[in-house]
């Protein structure tokens, strides 16, 4: 079962759109909506499967259950209590656009080829695990990446090299080449 958050505003309040979807996402990158209206604030936790997942949201780390109010202006929900998020929940919300470049693309792939070898020796037990490790190298480096952007990354890489080769394998066609293939 993931667990996942619902999304906030800087103040730390729960946002709900103009159509009354709260904005939610699972710590496994899964974006998703729920109608505010059927959610029971009451409870301590709801669980729902998306997509063949099973999710799971603590209310009372995302809305306490004192006084809440929907400020119909700002189409939000405002709680009187203070909320203490860790960074680690912010980031997996408030996720902002990254742009990749040459540089930093070919960064990722020397990273990548380093902690490869060691998931395939069994010295990294699991690729998400990977991924948060180079993610946090090319932070080291100064570009600030997600545990998701950097998996998305490598997978779109994947793909377009995948589509070359096989734009590449039929005949009467130009021949293309990957600028990132080595």
């Amino acid at each position: 079962m993931e667990r996942a958050y619902m999304q906030k505003n800087a103040a730390g309040e729960v946002v709900v759109d103009k159509n009354g979807y709260i904005k939610c996402m699972s710590e496994g990158g899964l974006k998703f909506k729920l109608l505010h209206k059927d959610i029971n604030f009451n409870c301590d936790n709801i669980c729902y499967t998306i997509d063949n997942r099973d999710v799971f949201i603590q209310l009372n780390d995302n809305v306490y259950n004192t006084s809440i109010s929907i400020n119909k202006d700002a189409n939000k929900i405002v709680s009187n209590e203070d909320t203490n998020k860790t960074d680690e929940i912010e980031e997996v919300i408030t996720e902002t656009a990254f742009h990749w470049n040459d540089n930093n693309t070919k960064l990722f792939l020397h990273i990548y080829k380093d902690y490869i070898n060691l998931v395939a020796q069994r010295k990294i037990k699991t690729k998400k695990i990977m991924w948060q490790k180079i993610a946090e190298q090319m932070k080291s480096h100064g570009y600030n990446v997600s545990i998701l952007q950097v998996e998305n990354k490598y997978k779109s890489l994947e793909r377009a090299y995948k589509n070359i080769k096989n734009h590449n394998n039929k005949t009467g066609r130009h021949r293309l080449v990957c600028p990132f293939e080595t």
